[in-house]
């Protein structure tokens, strides 16, 4: 999966408007990154790739290819 389509699938699961955000895009200072986005990752990481962070592991994610990289 190319970094194109995974910024694609963050902006979703943030529900940004396409073109938003750049993967150096800090967590913090973006609105919408919250408990319901954090839930709504975690859902579909579990989902799509039966792959299960904890919330220590949230608690890393600094920028947006932070969260890229768990894609």
């Amino acid at each position: 999966m190319s970094d194109c389509e995974k910024l694609k699938i963050v902006e979703e699961l943030l529900e940004l408007e396409s073109g938003s955000i750049k993967t150096d895009t800090k967590l913090v200072d973006i609105e919408e990154w919250d408990s319901l986005a954090v839930i709504s990752l975690l859902a579909y990481l579990d989902t799509e790739y039966n792959k299960k962070i904890t919330s220590s592991e949230v608690k890393k994610l600094v920028y947006i290819k932070d969260i890229m990289n768990l894609i």
